[in-house]
């Protein structure tokens, strides 16, 4: 929710894949360093993020979209998912 206008209750942008919230897609550290919340952080500073459906794409899901899957940082991720027992 919204902390500038908390009278309007605006509700959480969402990702267009996966459905997360900015709080669950990993903007919570970039939000505190620029003295934001995440949905504030990704409303105004997030490329993907399109006012008018309210949705963006977590760093996850734009790497699917725009990277091709032979890309250095797809495999990074799925290297990472499998050290950590994602896959």
């Amino acid at each position: 929710m919204s902390e500038i206008f908390p009278e309007l209750r605006i509700p959480s942008p969402r990702c267009r894949t996966c459905q997360r919230v900015p709080e669950d897609s990993g903007y919570l550290w970039v939000a505190a360093e620029n003295h934001m919340t995440p949905d504030e952080y990704v409303i105004q500073m997030d490329a993907t993020y399109v006012s008018r459906t309210h949705t963006y794409l977590c760093d996850e899901d734009y790497l699917e979209a725009e990277v091709p899957q032979d890309h250095w940082a797809i495999k990074a991720l799925r290297s990472l998912d499998a050290h950590e027992g994602g896959e």
